[in-house]
């Protein structure tokens, strides 16, 4: 079993890696990819399955049996490299693989219009709401920025731009104040913001950095 947002972004990279660099078995990584993304978009939810049964010999796909859930949305799906990894991905084998790249665009958009996009968005998109759970919106504000960027939307422009500014993590106002420390509540004598965390700090300026929130 291959959770698609936490697995398929290092698998992807690796294969792109060697794709690009012409490493040994470079071909059989091509193919591997090619079938990665015609596997995806064939799936019944595409990227909101979240799980699916991957052979990682020959590439094959299918659709996870029960138990398993017939989809599933995590706040942790996006947030170890797919999305940078995929942009790269279609950008470089849209060339040579317009048909792969053109079946799996339609179902990450539609993940990307979705998550953020609120109930009604995400019952068009994938016939059921997502869980209380799919938060962090600011950093999901990218995949915002990213169909507003492929389909030349200044809607969601606007609307990943708001999401970015206005919402959780770390929004415009947010409070940065750095203050003096000092042994005995700290260790040594020092700077600390109080209400910067790492893992928000993180999440907040990977979405700020990606190039395609434009």
């Amino acid at each position: 079993m291959t959770n698609i947002g936490l697995d398929c972004g290092a698998l992807a990279a690796a294969w792109l890696t060697a794709w690009e660099r012409r490493t040994e078995g470079w071909k059989h990584s091509r193919e591997l990819l090619v079938k990665l993304l015609d596997g995806i978009a064939r799936l019944k939810h595409g990227i909101g399955n979240n799980a699916m049964l991957l052979n990682p010999k020959t590439g094959e796909i299918r659709e996870c049996p029960p138990p398993t859930p017939a989809y599933a949305i995590s706040h942790l799906s996006m947030l170890f490299g797919f999305p940078e990894i995929f942009a790269g991905l279609l950008d470089y084998a849209k060339g040579e693989y317009p048909s792969a790249v053109g079946n799996f665009m339609k179902v990450w958009l539609s993940y990307c219009r979705a998550y953020n996009g609120g109930p009604e968005v995400q019952r068009k998109e994938f016939g059921f709401e997502f869980p209380d759970h799919a938060t962090w919106t600011q950093s999901h504000s990218t995949l915002t920025a990213f169909a507003a960027v492929e389909e030349k939307s200044d809607d969601l422009g606007n609307a990943a731009w708001s999401q970015f500014f206005r919402t959780d993590t770390y929004p415009q106002k947010y409070d940065l104040t750095v203050i003096k420390t000092s042994p005995p509540e700290y260790f040594t004598n020092g700077e600390e913001g109080p209400s910067i965390r790492t893992n928000e700090a993180a999440i907040s300026n990977l979405a700020n950095i990606r190039k395609y929130i434009k």
